[in-house]
């Protein structure tokens, strides 16, 4: 079920939150810089529906579970910083796994390089 960020009141008035499939995203990235908790909510949820296939397919690449970690955690933070400062991402979760991308890229390259990886069993 993909989440999205929405616009919706409560008692003491508007904020932003997370809502399931079907609902209207927020009009302007602004709000969303506006409510960093909003943000990291989203992340958090975003990190939950994500994280496991984005997990399995870098795990693959790697042969770390350490390094995968690193990865996953690294281009979670980059999108949440990405949507703090109000950068409009129509599709957070490619985003996600394209940073993910590029960093295990970068970070295999440079095992390549000289540091030596000790794969991990993958089960």
């Amino acid at each position: 079920m993909p989440l999205c960020l929405v616009k919706y009141r409560s008692k003491s008035g508007q904020r932003a939150g997370v809502a399931g499939s079907g609902c209207a995203l927020l009009p302007a990235s602004e709000q969303m810089a506006t409510r960093p908790t909003a943000v990291s909510e989203f992340v958090a949820s975003l990190f939950v529906s994500v994280g496991p296939s984005l997990f399995r397919y870098l795990a693959r690449a790697t042969g770390s579970f350490g390094i995968t970690d690193d990865i996953i955690q690294d281009a979670f933070l980059a999108l949440n910083r990405e949507l703090y400062l109000g950068k409009r991402i129509k599709n957070p979760s490619a985003y996600a796994f394209a940073v993910a991308r590029t960093k295990s890229a970068s970070t295999l390259a440079r095992n390549v390089s000289g540091a030596k990886c000790v794969p991990e069993t993958l089960k």
